[in-house]
């Protein structure tokens, strides 16, 4: 095959960069976590977070351009809360623009350190940080119908952790009797549930992210290219041999 060396390459990066996906999803469960309780019980969570960005090692993220957030929490409440509810299902499957439109509140938040070794995904001992290494507030503000249970979670480098229902000041009432009071409901942070986490501190969080332009880059760095007159390239890459 007769090809011009820098044209060729220059098509390698191009499609590679055009091919490659630049996201990563956050994702875990409580099945990953010991879950200790508060106030009231949270049964169950599970949450996903779709990142439109390349998850990269000394990076830190702060309310990134985010593809999709999808979560859920499932709860007992027997002890009384201002919403009235004996339990609750919340789930969630939301885009990133409208999570951030919810309210001013809305945060994910955390670093990747400088070490961080991605080519086994990306586990909590690699976060940067002392203290809260991970922040996630799903609040939704003045919402109709209200939202009591949407979950503030934070997560802490010595493995432990604190999930608790995040504030909602409405002005929309609650659903009427038997369901709920019929009332405008204001819920402080914790006013529904608070339980504490812990979690291993080798958990990943993210999978091994896909390849990026850097990628072809490497390719081309790797393989060798012989020349000949009129130029030609015959590129032999290892797994070839």
């Amino acid at each position: 095959m007769r090809l011009d060396v820098m044209g060729s390459a220059l098509a390698i990066l191009l499609v590679t960069a055009q091919n490659a996906p630049a996201a990563f999803t956050i994702s875990f469960d409580s099945r990953d976590f010991g879950i200790a309780s508060v106030f009231n019980h949270v049964t169950r969570f599970d949450f996903e977070i779709i990142v439109d960005d390349v998850l990269q090692p000394g990076r830190t993220y702060t309310n990134p351009v985010i593809d999709r957030v999808n979560y859920r929490i499932d709860g007992v409440l027997p002890d009384p809360t201002p919403s009235m509810f004996g339990g609750f299902q919340l789930v969630r499957s939301i885009s990133g623009a409208e999570f951030y439109t919810l309210s001013p509140d809305a945060t994910v938040s955390f670093s990747v350190a400088g070490t961080a070794d991605l080519g086994d995904g990306l586990q909590f001992n690699e976060l940067s940080g002392t203290g809260v290494i991970f922040e996630f507030n799903a609040r939704e503000f003045n919402q109709s119908p209200g939202r009591y249970h949407p979950p503030v979670l934070t997560l802490r480098a010595d493995g432990t952790g604190r999930l608790v229902n995040a504030d909602n000041q409405s002005t929309f009432p609650n659903p009427p009797p038997p369901i709920g009071s019929g009332l405008i409901v204001n819920v402080a942070v914790a006013d529904e549930y608070d339980v504490n986490l812990s979690f291993s501190s080798g958990l990943t969080i993210a999978a091994v992210p896909e390849p990026t332009a850097w990628f072809a880059i490497a390719c081309v760095s790797a393989c060798g290219i012989s020349f000949h007159r009129p130029v030609t390239a015959r590129v032999q890459c290892d797994s070839d041999r």
